[in-house]
């Protein structure tokens, strides 16, 4: 009974989890459609020739548009993403597949049984991830995630600036 209970507790949570993510996502999406359309206004306010230069350049085709130096909100986003995860998968990976089987032959030099190797690095090896994951792992995700945070956190509130004035 008692694990039923865990299970559903678990499901509610895990469903309510997608529902904020799916939230967030159609938020960031409505910004970046209010985002594109103020960009579209300012532009229509831009095309609007007032004076006789404006309209000498417009005929001569001397109009010099700038790129925009804003990112979209989507494109900062999967950024972010890529961030975090590649840099925490990589170093996941890099220590599986680098650092355990580097660790595994220097090792093997210092045993030479065989059975005596093999019991040891058991133990080892466990102590290894532990270790890993705990001063490795954990502080680099967490630094990703202040750092994005404040990263994202600029561009929300430089977007939110530009849209109310």
């Amino acid at each position: 009974m008692k694990m039923a209970v865990i299970l559903w507790q678990a499901l509610c949570d895990f469903i309510q989890g997608m529902k904020a993510c799916l939230t967030g996502i159609i938020q960031i999406f409505e910004i970046e459609k209010q985002q594109r359309q103020q960009e579209a206004m300012k532009e229509q306010v831009k095309s609007v020739s007032t004076g006789p230069l404006s309209r000498r350049r417009e005929q001569k085709g001397c109009v010099v548009t700038l790129p925009s130096r804003q990112q979209s909100l989507i494109h900062q986003l999967g950024q972010c993403c890529l961030w975090n995860g590649g840099l925490t998968v990589g170093m996941m990976l890099l220590f599986q597949y680098a650092f355990l089987p580097l660790m595994i032959y220097i090792s093997s030099y210092f045993f030479q049984d065989e059975n005596e190797h093999s019991q040891l690095w058991s133990w080892f090896r466990n102590f290894l991830n532990s270790l890993f994951q705990i001063c490795w792992v954990f502080p680099i995700f967490t630094i990703g995630r202040f750092v994005n945070v404040i990263w994202f956190s600029v561009s929300l509130i430089s977007f939110s600036f530009t849209t109310s004035y």
